[in-house]
C-alpha cells in the first residue's frame, strides 16, 4: 500500500487527479478575491477555514441566497448541488481547504 502525502500550505490539489473518490485543495484568497459561483453536483464539499476570514455565499434556493463567514478553524459542509461562491472581503489574506467526492 502506498500512502500519498502532501503539504497544504502550498496552493492546488492535495490529492493526485488519477485518485477516483476524493478530490481535495488549498486555496489562497488575497484581500478582493474570490472564487466564482459553482457546485460540486452530486457530491458535498466540506470548506475548512485556515486563515484569515472566508466569505462563504450559498444559493439555498433558487434565487436566494445566505452569505456565512468563516474564521480561522471553521468549516462547513455543503450539500450536493448547492451553488456557491468564496470570497475574501477583508484586508488580510485568506486561505481555505475544500475536500469533495469525484
Amino acid at each position: 500500500m502506498r500512502i500519498y502525502t502532501a503539504s497544504y500550505r502550498r496552493t492546488g490539489r492535495l490529492v493526485p487527479k488519477r485518485k477516483r473518490g476524493l478530490r481535495a485543495g488549498s486555496v489562497i484568497l488575497r484581500p478582493g478575491t474570490s472564487m466564482p459561483w459553482h457546485s460540486t453536483k452530486e457530491r458535498e464539499e466540506l470548506i475548512i477555514a485556515l486563515a484569515g476570514r472566508v466569505h462563504l455565499d450559498v444559493e439555498d434556493a433558487p434565487g436566494r441566497r445566505r452569505q456565512t463567514v468563516l474564521s480561522e478553524g471553521r468549516c462547513a459542509l455543503l450539500p450536493p448541488r448547492t451553488p456557491h461562491a468564496v470570497s475574501n472581503h477583508s484586508r488580510r489574506t485568506a486561505r481555505y481547504l475544500y475536500v469533495t467526492g469525484k
